[in-house]
């Protein structure tokens, strides 16, 4: 008993433990002065149980991800060899994620400093993956990966200290890749890999020590962060100025150049650190996102940095709002704001924008700084409900304020030049009114030749606010009341606004259940329309029934939450919910087969824009032998291009186009065999030949006939549409015909 009493005392004596917070993951593995960090925690069994877990541990998701996979590799048109390859990095990518992974980067170096030559500005960064008991499996998938991959790249063995890593070239850079222990690491950029080992080693200052990295992180971290984001937006910015440079100045030092005075324009030049961090709160996930940035807030940030809300915000919304944005934003200052960043853009668009208020000041014969801006208040609500009138179209926004009277007098006069100047735009279209109880609402109306839009913008002030709405019917339901309890009064919602601050500039709730159920079916057309257009042009296996059933979506959404809110230091924005992004991830249902057509199109094209590239230096590669066969031949172009490859002046492969299918076969001497991918006509030529004719071309079918390749006598290589090549090939035979008679 007495030891129970004493171990009672110190507790109530002992001081209150500090906030606990766990680290960000991976953090202590990269360097202090990292520019952008990203840190995945992976699994665990509090992952495994919150909703998000729980969502990917699901069959239905699997196969989503694997018709993802395979629709990807359909599109990408892919042949046996880099299949094999993708597929790796797909096994690779599936036992990655359930292990703490980091991306950081380091530094970007200015064109020619980090690789010579290259003409771009080159990043240096890691990933890292933390492998534990998994390295066994993901080394078994790697070494595949590296046995495909020699055939393409040249992969060589490479050590700093005692740690062996595989070295390749890429166009980004020098890429590294190896293990320290079970820590994989995927480097890009000069002396990365070293900065990796040095961490690894202890004998350099890791992120997770830096004080300003660890104070920041402490501010959006929980007991169990899932995502942890940090940019050094300080450093960021002066890498930034170094890549744009310095602007022009007339006499004396440079100016600061474009960048710099564009973040002043925006009003980030004050802005030193962006953190974020999801954690895993009661099953779902409280994200805290923070620009560390001091007072007066200013530009893209002062929206974000009004007054505290009124207690009254959420009055009159009703119950069965699906969305609800309210907020606090003056605007005559928002426009302040907005003519500071656009004269800093460009005098331009400063100009403009002054001609437009101008114009729209003769037309409507107020002046709307003066009597329509100047008489608005600064709380705005934005409510969607199906009560108000249907899903999307039962959306209001309204605004409070100032002065009712002399803001009716001028939107008086505004209606009347509405009138007036609609009529002599359009024939048929109208502004009218309409009286429901004590409100009048004003809308606007098509009749006989006005356009069919299945629309009618209506406004009205009622009790100190102005509403505005795509429907007058709406209007007057807002105006009215409905049937519905007011949302604040409901105790679900009441227990979900306690997980925010309690006094925030912004306040945005989403019912995703209940908009869930309302967008499913379009979900279903859309989702239907796009994995047919998919599976048709790639046979991929996103087919239609790949989408989940209503009730297995319905299962993961719960109703979200978020709030905006600032102080001297900077502006918080945080939200509670059961996935990432809230309760509009649902409505992002469509977004993998929308990500599949965008990823397919977008691969396709970097692949064909790189094929022609590795095409373009074949070429360029054809045209430096034939000057050096030139050279010793009297200005002779060679009779063929075998001729060159004989000699050792042109490699094999460099008949072959990266573009097309046709491997390089040989005889049984080893010597090329064709057909070849670029045809030769320069037999009959020599240097002193016109400059434009064509003295090489890859075979336009390799380009679906719209386009090609040619190799001019003058050692250009040019990209032409296919109209273009046929006319100037037309030209080039014309003139061998003269020169065979």
């Amino acid at each position: 008993m007495r030891a129970a009493r004493i171990l009672l005392a110190l507790c109530v004596l002992a001081p209150p433990a500090a906030p606990a917070w766990s680290q960000p993951p991976l953090a202590d593995k990269l360097p202090e002065e990292t520019l952008l960090y990203v840190g995945w925690a992976g699994r665990s069994l509090t992952f495994d149980g919150s909703m998000f877990g729980q969502m990917l541990a699901e069959q239905d998701t699997r196969q989503l991800v694997g018709a993802f996979q395979a629709a990807v590799s359909a599109g990408l048109r892919l042949d046996k060899e880099d299949q094999a390859l993708l597929d790796r990095l797909w096994g690779m990518g599936g036992i990655a994620w359930e292990h703490p992974c980091a991306v950081g980067l380091f530094d970007v170096l200015p064109a020619g400093e980090g690789s010579p030559g290259s003409g771009k500005a080159v990043p240096v960064g890691a990933l890292l993956v933390d492998l534990e008991k998994g390295r066994a499996e993901f080394n078994r998938e790697l070494q595949a990966m590296l046995a495909l991959g020699r055939g393409k790249l040249k992969i060589t063995q490479a050590a700093v200290g005692d740690v062996s890593y595989h070295r390749f070239e890429t166009r980004a850079g020098p890429c590294g890749m190896g293990f320290i222990g079970n820590l994989f690491f995927v480097t890009v950029g000069p002396k990365a890999p070293e900065t990796v080992q040095a961490l690894a080693g202890g004998k350099a200052k890791p992120l997770g020590k830096r004080p300003e990295f660890v104070a920041a992180m402490k501010e959006v971290s929980g007991e169990q962060v899932q995502i942890a984001l940090y940019v050094d937006l300080a450093r960021a910015y002066q890498v930034a100025e170094k890549l744009t440079g310095p602007g022009p100045a007339a006499t004396g030092p440079s100016v600061p150049g474009r960048f710099c005075r564009l973040c002043k324009a925006l009003g980030l030049e004050g802005a030193t650190t962006l953190a974020g961090a999801a954690n895993i709160v009661d099953r779902g996930l409280y994200e805290k996102l923070r620009v560390f940035s001091p007072a007066p807030h200013r530009g893209v940030l002062a929206p974000l940095a009004g007054e505290a809300l009124p207690a009254t915000a959420l009055a009159g919304v009703p119950g069965d709002a699906d969305l609800v944005l309210t907020f606090r934003a003056d605007p005559l200052r928002s426009l302040g704001e907005i003519r500071q960043v656009a004269a800093a853009v460009g005098r331009d668009l400063g100009r403009r924008m002054e001609t437009v208020l101008g114009l729209a000041r003769l037309r409507l014969g107020v002046d709307l700084e003066k009597d329509l801006l100047a008489h608005l208040g600064d709380h705005w609500t934005l409510v969607s409900a199906p009560s108000l009138g249907g899903l999307g179209t039962g959306a209001i926004l309204s605004v409070s304020l100032k002065d009712e009277a002399k803001f009716t007098a001028a939107l008086s006069k505004c209606e009347e030049a509405l009138k007036k100047g609609v009529g002599e735009l359009v024939r048929g279209l109208d502004v009218l009114s309409i009286k429901a109880g004590a409100v009048e609402v004003h809308y606007v109306s098509g009749v006989g030749e006005a356009p069919k839009a299945p629309l009618a913008p209506a406004w009205a002030v009622f009790k100190g606010r102005l509403y505005l709405a795509l429907f007058p019917q709406v209007i007057i339901a807002a105006t009215s009341g409905t049937a519905e309890k007011s949302l604040a009064e409901l105790p679900a919602f009441a227990a979900l606004r306690n997980r925010v601050p309690a006094r925030p500039s912004a306040l945005m709730y989403v019912d995703a259940p209940h908009l869930l159920r309302q967008c499913y079916g379009m979900l279903l057309l859309d989702w239907t329309a796009r994995a047919n257009a998919l599976a048709a042009k790639t046979g991929s296996a996103l087919r239609p029934a790949i989408l989940p059933p209503l009730p297995k979506l319905e299962k993961y959404a719960w109703p979200g939450i978020t709030a905006v809110t600032a102080d001297p230091k900077g502006i918080s924005i945080e939200s509670y919910n059961s996935l990432p992004g809230g309760g509009l991830f649902f409505l992002g249902t469509p977004v993998p087969t929308m990500v599949a057509e965008a990823l397919i199109s977008s691969l396709h094209a970097a692949r064909m824009r790189a094929s022609r590239e590795l095409s373009a230096d074949n070429l360029r590669a054809i045209g430096k032998a034939c000057r050096v066969y030139a050279a010793d031949n009297k200005s002779q172009f060679p009779p063929d291009l075998l001729r060159l490859v004989d000699s050792g002046a042109l490699e094999p492969a460099a008949l072959i186009s990266p573009g097309g299918e046709r491997k390089p076969q040989t005889d049984e001497a080893g010597k090329p065999v064709g057909p070849f991918d670029y045809v030769y006509l320069g037999a009959m030529m020599t240097t002193q030949s016109p400059p434009d004719m064509i003295l090489a071309y890859e075979r336009p079918e390799l380009n679906d006939d719209r386009c090609t390749r040619v190799l001019l006598v003058d050692g250009r290589v040019e990209w032409l549409p296919v109209e273009q090549f046929r006319a100037q090939l037309a030209r080039t035979q014309e003139y061998l015909q003269e020169q065979g008679k």
